[in-house]
């Protein structure tokens, strides 16, 4: 009676085993007493090109009139290279007789779900699936999820999210791409045209980011500052627009900021007009609640806003204190919350 143990990449199924007691190495897997811990290495199972339901596919202009292609169902094949070597040796360990289980280690998002879920579906593996939901790799997080892991099915709504997301990806890719290179590419254009569902609207939003930049116009605006002294002390103050109201179409017009030359008189005018100012201030306490943790994206904008820092590099640290040093939560996550 074998209990199978399938984690995202090896060195997780390092962790894993070691905490769960699982010491003897084999090429494939970690070996302990009715357990096995073995390891993927991200997905090894792939969605099917349009050319793999239909050869004629391969033209792309040829069957530009048949768009768009949306497989019902959709279906999988095994990754090539090594990928495929990892998928054979995951097969043969979670379709043995033995096993009585074979328990989901991936990451505990999204795409962990679908790594695990797309490997059993490929394999037709019989044997009951659980779910470790690792959110740390410390010793303690990895028994308690051994301890408290839950029926696959639990996590069907994240496995169905999973699924969309991807297959969403897959219908706007491959079809956008090849409108793409049929109507928007010249015939002596070598590079191809890529089309995806989140990568055009990124770069839509960064080239109408540009052009607003680029079709800016500066306008002159005037502050207006005080030196102010009382008594023994001497400070600098700012006039600042009472009741004043933002306006999205003027991003320049700002409380502090005058635009107007009338404006500017009016202003000056009062300054010099006056001839005693009365200064009060009132002091009130004010509670402010500690920031929530940082999420990829916030940990990302940070680091880039400290030390200049690519996406790329900040995932990659904090990728190694989580697995390497054992020192932070999964950091690929949009939750700011402790688990």
């Amino acid at each position: 009676m074998t209990v199978v143990v399938i984690a995202e990449k090896p060195s997780v199924a390092d962790d894993i085993a070691k905490v769960l007691g699982a010491k003897n190495k084999a090429d494939d897997a970690w070996i302990g007493d009715d357990l096995v811990v073995t390891w993927a290495i991200g997905h090894l199972v792939e969605q099917k090109f349009p050319e793999d339901y239909d050869p004629d596919f391969k033209n792309w202009r040829k069957t530009i009139d048949r768009l768009p292609i949306v497989p019902e169902p959709f279906e999988y094949k095994a990754k090539g290279g090594r990928n495929r070597k990892v998928l054979t040796a995951i097969k043969k360990r979670i379709t043995a007789k033995d096993v009585t289980e074979i328990v989901n280690a991936c990451d505990a998002a999204r795409e962990g779900e679908l790594i695990f879920r797309s490997i059993i579906e490929h394999t037709g593996a019989k044997a009951p699936t659980t779910r470790m939901w690792l959110q740390s790799m410390t010793s303690g997080a990895i028994t308690s999820a051994w301890e408290s892991r839950q029926p696959s099915t639990t996590f069907d709504s994240l496995g169905a999210a999973a699924r969309s997301r991807s297959e969403a990806d897959w219908i706007i890719g491959m079809n956008g791409s090849r409108v793409g290179n049929t109507f928007l590419k010249g015939r002596r254009e070598r590079t191809t045209i890529s089309l995806g569902r989140v990568q055009t609207a990124t770069l839509a939003m960064i080239a109408d980011e540009e052009q607003r930049i680029l079709s800016y116009v500066p306008e002159p605006f005037w502050n207006v500052t005080a030196e102010v002294h009382s008594g023994g002390s001497k400070w600098s103050a700012r006039w600042i627009r009472r009741e004043h109201k933002a306006d999205e179409n003027r991003p320049e017009y700002k409380a502090n900021r005058i635009l107007d030359l009338d404006e500017k008189e009016a202003v000056e005018a009062d300054i010099n007009g006056a001839s005693t100012t009365t200064v009060s201030v009132q002091e009130r306490p004010k509670h402010e609640r500690p920031p929530l943790n940082f999420d990829l994206t916030s940990l990302q904008r940070r680091a880039n806003s400290l030390w200049s820092w690519p996406s790329r590099r900040t995932l990659s640290v904090a990728q190694d204190l989580y697995d390497r040093y054992k020192v932070t939560t999964y950091p690929r996550t949009d939750s700011q919350y402790l688990p």
